[in-house]
Protein backbone atom coordinates (compact mmCIF):
# COMPACT_ATOMS: atom_id res chain seq x y z
CA UNK A 1 0.00 0.00 0.00
CA UNK A 2 1.42 3.30 -0.88
CA UNK A 3 0.54 6.43 1.94
CA UNK A 4 1.28 9.73 0.63
CA UNK A 5 3.22 11.63 3.90
CA UNK A 6 3.67 15.31 3.12
CA UNK A 7 6.64 15.32 5.74
CA UNK A 8 8.59 14.06 2.80
CA UNK A 9 6.97 15.95 0.01
CA UNK A 10 9.93 18.23 -1.32
CA UNK A 11 7.10 20.50 -3.00
CA UNK A 12 4.97 20.25 -0.05
CA UNK A 13 8.13 21.74 1.70
CA UNK A 14 8.51 24.49 -0.40
CA UNK A 15 4.49 25.44 -0.56
CA UNK A 16 4.06 25.31 3.58
CA UNK A 17 7.96 27.73 3.37
CA UNK A 18 6.04 30.07 1.50
CA UNK A 19 2.88 30.09 3.29
CA UNK A 20 4.82 30.78 6.86
CA UNK A 21 6.60 33.50 4.85
CA UNK A 22 3.48 35.17 3.90
CA UNK A 23 1.89 35.08 7.47
CA UNK A 24 5.47 36.85 9.06
CA UNK A 25 5.67 40.79 9.19
CA UNK A 26 7.90 41.91 6.62
CA UNK A 27 8.33 37.75 5.16
CA UNK A 28 11.34 37.68 7.61
CA UNK A 29 11.61 34.49 9.80
CA UNK A 30 14.16 32.88 11.85
CA UNK A 31 15.62 29.75 10.55
CA UNK A 32 15.02 27.75 14.00
CA UNK A 33 11.38 29.45 14.12
CA UNK A 34 10.63 28.25 10.55
CA UNK A 35 11.70 24.97 11.00
CA UNK A 36 9.60 24.67 14.89
CA UNK A 37 6.22 26.30 12.96
CA UNK A 38 6.50 23.91 9.76
CA UNK A 39 7.20 20.83 12.00
CA UNK A 40 3.74 21.49 13.72
CA UNK A 41 1.65 21.88 10.52
CA UNK A 42 3.74 18.55 8.98
CA UNK A 43 2.49 17.12 12.94
CA UNK A 44 -0.70 18.99 14.50
CA UNK A 45 -0.89 16.06 17.12
CA UNK A 46 3.09 17.03 18.68
CA UNK A 47 1.45 19.82 19.64
CA UNK A 48 0.03 17.73 22.94
CA UNK A 49 3.23 18.01 23.91
CA UNK A 50 3.73 21.82 23.36
CA UNK A 51 3.38 24.32 26.50
CA UNK A 52 1.15 27.15 24.93
CA UNK A 53 0.68 30.48 27.02
CA UNK A 54 -2.84 31.31 28.20
CA UNK A 55 -5.71 28.78 28.25
CA UNK A 56 -7.40 29.48 24.61
CA UNK A 57 -5.13 26.53 23.79
CA UNK A 58 -6.92 24.15 26.54
CA UNK A 59 -9.88 23.06 23.93
CA UNK A 60 -7.62 22.34 21.12
CA UNK A 61 -5.25 20.27 22.73
CA UNK A 62 -8.25 17.98 24.13
CA UNK A 63 -9.21 17.80 20.03
CA UNK A 64 -6.15 16.66 19.65
CA UNK A 65 -5.81 14.04 22.19
CA UNK A 66 -9.33 12.67 21.46
CA UNK A 67 -7.91 11.80 17.33
CA UNK A 68 -4.72 10.23 18.30
CA UNK A 69 -4.60 6.82 17.64
CA UNK A 70 -1.28 4.19 17.75
CA UNK A 71 -1.15 5.43 13.93
CA UNK A 72 -0.96 9.38 14.59
CA UNK A 73 1.20 8.68 18.09
CA UNK A 74 4.42 11.14 18.69
CA UNK A 75 5.49 9.86 22.05
CA UNK A 76 9.14 11.72 21.60
CA UNK A 77 8.80 14.45 18.59
CA UNK A 78 12.62 15.33 18.90
CA UNK A 79 13.66 12.71 16.22
CA UNK A 80 11.05 13.53 14.29
CA UNK A 81 12.00 17.33 13.97
CA UNK A 82 15.37 16.06 13.25
CA UNK A 83 14.55 14.12 10.50
CA UNK A 84 12.08 16.30 8.32
CA UNK A 85 15.52 19.13 9.22
CA UNK A 86 17.01 17.61 5.86
CA UNK A 87 14.00 17.88 3.89
CA UNK A 88 13.34 22.08 5.16
CA UNK A 89 16.97 23.14 4.18
CA UNK A 90 16.66 21.56 0.82
CA UNK A 91 13.56 23.46 0.33
CA UNK A 92 15.12 25.99 1.61
CA UNK A 93 17.77 26.22 -0.14
CA UNK A 94 15.63 25.71 -3.74
CA UNK A 95 13.80 28.45 -3.34
CA UNK A 96 17.02 30.78 -2.53
CA UNK A 97 17.96 29.38 -5.50
CA UNK A 98 14.76 30.54 -8.01
CA UNK A 99 15.68 33.89 -6.10
CA UNK A 100 12.54 33.86 -3.95
CA UNK A 101 14.96 34.37 -0.70
CA UNK A 102 17.98 36.48 0.15
CA UNK A 103 21.48 34.55 0.38
CA UNK A 104 22.94 37.19 3.14
CA UNK A 105 20.11 36.70 5.01
CA UNK A 106 19.81 32.90 5.47
CA UNK A 107 24.16 33.06 6.12
CA UNK A 108 22.74 34.65 9.54
CA UNK A 109 19.89 31.99 9.95
CA UNK A 110 17.37 34.10 8.50
CA UNK A 111 14.65 33.43 6.14
CA UNK A 112 13.55 36.98 4.12
CA UNK A 113 11.86 36.88 1.44
CA UNK A 114 13.01 38.92 -1.42
CA UNK A 115 10.68 40.90 -3.98
CA UNK A 116 10.85 38.72 -6.88
CA UNK A 117 6.97 37.67 -7.47
CA UNK A 118 5.82 34.50 -7.24
CA UNK A 119 4.23 32.77 -10.19
CA UNK A 120 -0.07 33.78 -10.27
CA UNK A 121 -0.80 30.33 -10.13
CA UNK A 122 1.34 29.79 -6.80
CA UNK A 123 0.33 32.79 -5.53
CA UNK A 124 -3.66 31.69 -6.04
CA UNK A 125 -3.08 28.37 -4.49
CA UNK A 126 -1.58 30.49 -1.66
CA UNK A 127 -4.35 32.98 -1.08
CA UNK A 128 -6.65 30.25 -0.87
CA UNK A 129 -4.85 28.21 1.60
CA UNK A 130 -5.21 31.14 4.01
CA UNK A 131 -8.57 31.49 3.55
CA UNK A 132 -8.94 27.58 3.89
CA UNK A 133 -6.93 27.14 7.27
CA UNK A 134 -8.22 24.84 10.07
CA UNK A 135 -8.58 25.88 13.60
CA UNK A 136 -5.06 24.15 14.64
CA UNK A 137 -3.78 25.34 11.53
CA UNK A 138 -4.92 28.91 12.33
CA UNK A 139 -3.74 28.76 16.04
CA UNK A 140 0.17 27.87 14.64
CA UNK A 141 0.10 30.56 12.11
CA UNK A 142 -0.98 32.68 14.83
CA UNK A 143 -0.93 32.24 18.28
CA UNK A 144 2.20 30.10 17.96
CA UNK A 145 3.93 32.15 15.17
CA UNK A 146 3.92 35.19 17.53
CA UNK A 147 5.22 33.71 20.24
CA UNK A 148 9.22 35.30 20.36
CA UNK A 149 11.46 32.19 19.76
CA UNK A 150 14.06 32.75 22.30
CA UNK A 151 13.47 32.77 26.16
CA UNK A 152 11.91 30.47 28.93
CA UNK A 153 8.78 31.36 27.26
CA UNK A 154 10.05 31.37 23.64
CA UNK A 155 9.73 28.98 20.78
CA UNK A 156 12.20 26.50 21.56
CA UNK A 157 10.89 26.23 25.33
CA UNK A 158 8.18 25.45 24.57
CA UNK A 159 8.09 23.06 21.94
CA UNK A 160 11.16 21.43 23.61
CA UNK A 161 11.92 20.78 19.68
CA UNK A 162 15.83 22.63 20.01
CA UNK A 163 17.74 22.98 22.82
CA UNK A 164 17.53 26.42 24.58
CA UNK A 165 19.52 26.90 27.97
CA UNK A 166 21.98 28.44 26.30
CA UNK A 167 20.71 30.91 24.12
CA UNK A 168 21.88 34.49 24.24
CA UNK A 169 18.55 36.54 24.70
Amino acid sequence: MLIYDPAFDPSHFVFRLLLILSKVANSTIELDKYRIIDFYLIYPIALTNFRAPGTSFKELKRDLKATESKYNAIKNPVPHFMKVEILQRAAINHVTALGFLYKDKLDQQILCRTAKELPEALNERLLSATTNLTSIEEFILGDILDLPLLGSDGLKARSGLIEHKYDAI
